[in-house]
Parts: structure tokens; sequence; C-alpha cells
């Protein structure tokens, strides 16, 4: 079991996130910089999961500014599937390097208002296919073992049954976050370096 770790980076990127509401122009020169300098600090670092989602969250600012839709839409993704993964806690390996804890702050939950539940709209498009998939499996199962090889259609239909369930929760629960990594690992090409490099430096044990 993970030793749990402070949030040692969290109150440096509030500081910046609360510097950026007060500046006039938002990511200026200098706090870009800090982001920057900072997101450089946490490459091959270990961190905590609230410390990669409130970067997570400075990013989507950034991104929002650029009008970088992309980027967005991967901020929220990985915000919302750590959160799961504070639940999750079988998957909470694919992220070695980030301690996870219980604790979500306020700040954060009204970040996520009105955002889009991205991960959750993935997971349903992913559920759409898999369904789709195991119903053709079923069916060329069946086709082979009754009308090719004449097993009996009672038999061949409950086994059926059982496999076309068994297939479809292992795919939901246990290989569609490894899909869903695919996914993010396209869209990490499109994210700033300093943000890329941190996620792929969290899926390293440090």
């Amino acid at each position: 079991m993970k030793k749990k770790m402070a949030d040692i980076y969290l109150q440096s990127i509030k500081e910046i996130e609360r510097r950026c509401k007060d500046s006039v122009l938002i990511f200026s020169d200098v706090l870009g910089q800090r982001l920057d300098e900072l997101a450089g600090a946490m490459v091959e670092s270990r961190m905590s999961d609230n410390d990669y989602i409130e970067l997570c969250k400075i990013y989507y600012q950034r991104y929002l500014k650029e009008e970088n839709r992309t980027g967005m839409i991967f901020c929220l993704l990985r915000i919302q599937q750590l959160l799961q993964f504070k639940r999750k806690k079988r998957f909470q390996s694919f992220f070695p390097s980030l301690s996870f804890s219980s604790y979500c702050d306020s700040e954060l939950k009204s970040f996520l208002v009105n955002k889009r539940y991205y991960y959750k709209v993935y997971l349903d498009a992913f559920k759409e296919k898999l369904i789709v998939l195991d119903m053709l499996f079923c069916i060329g199962f069946m086709y082979l073992f009754v009308l090719v090889f004449h097993f009996s259609f009672a038999w061949i239909l409950c086994l059926v049954t059982g496999l076309g369930i068994l297939i479809y929760v292992v795919g939901v629960y246990f290989y569609f976050d490894r899909y869903l990594e695919q996914i993010m690992e396209k869209m990490r090409n499109k994210i700033d370096f300093n943000h890329a490099k941190v996620d792929e430096s969290i899926q390293r044990n440090q």
C-alpha cells in the first residue's frame, strides 16, 4: 500500500490561481513562467492526487484562454478520472507516482459545476461499442456451434449469455480506463509541453 503524502504543490498552484484572478491579464508572462517552472519541478516527482488535480484545473484556465478545446477536455477527463480512482482503488496503480486520498475540496466541486462529465460521455460511448461487439460475438458463436457443429440450442444459448455478460463486465470494469488512456495519449500531443511531461511522469514509478 502506498504511503499517503501531503499535498506539497497544492498551495503553490492555488497561489498562481489566485494571482490569475486578481490580474488584469490572466496568465501574464510572469504567471505563465511561474506555472511552467512549477510544472517542471513536478516532473519526475512524487505528488498527491490533489496536487495534480489542481494543476489540471489551472491548465484548464490557460487552455480556455487559448481556446484549446482539446486541452480543456483533457483536463476535465483527467480530473474526473482521478476522482473516480479515489474510490476505485484497484486502478490507482495506473498512476504509481500519485498518492491518493479521499479528500476533495469545495473549490474543486465548484469548479466542476456545469462542466460536462466527459468521463461518463466516453464510458457510455465505450459501452455502446462493447454491446455491439458483444452481440456480434454471440451471434457468431451461436451460428458456429448450433448450425455448424449441431450443439443443443438451449445449451449454447445459456453459454453465450454467460459469456456475453462476462465480456461486458470485464470490458467496462477492467478495460475501459486502459482504452481511455489510449485516447488521452493522442490528446496529450495538443496540450502544453510542460503539462504533458507531468502527465507522463505520473504514470511512472518515481
